[in-house]
């Protein structure tokens, strides 16, 4: 059912307001342990993870340490969710040291400094 929730959203126009708001709520629930908020949790952080580690697999060389930085509002709706996908992260990528933080910069100098390494043939 999440994702005809999440599509009528976003055909509304108003999807990253209300998905903030909702993003809130299901912390504030998965923080109570509320079953339904801790098993979305668990499903969509667990997603994430994989496709993360898919990338550092498949695009990153070898390396004993990894920085992740977040970006959005969902990361700020509830601490649990930055505590959850750093747990599954360290889970799905043993050995290794997982750092994750919250951006300090707007994305697009993320963007510029990849452009910039790639213009480099790094």
């Amino acid at each position: 059912q999440e994702p005809k929730i999440v599509s009528s959203l976003y055909k509304s126009g108003t999807a990253p307001q209300v998905l903030g708001r909702l993003a809130r709520v299901l912390g504030t629930d998965a923080t109570a342990g509320e079953s339904y908020a801790l098993a979305s949790l668990d499903r969509n952080t667990l997603a994430l993870a994989n496709v993360v580690r898919e990338h550092v697999n498949r695009f990153l060389k070898p390396s004993p340490k990894l920085s992740i930085s977040l970006a959005g509002g969902m990361w700020k709706g509830a601490p649990i969710f930055k505590t959850r996908f750093q747990e599954l992260l360290n889970e799905q990528l043993p050995g290794i040291e997982i750092t994750v933080t919250r951006i300090s910069k707007p994305p697009l100098y993320g963007a510029l400094e990849l452009a910039k390494e790639l213009r480099l043939g790094n």
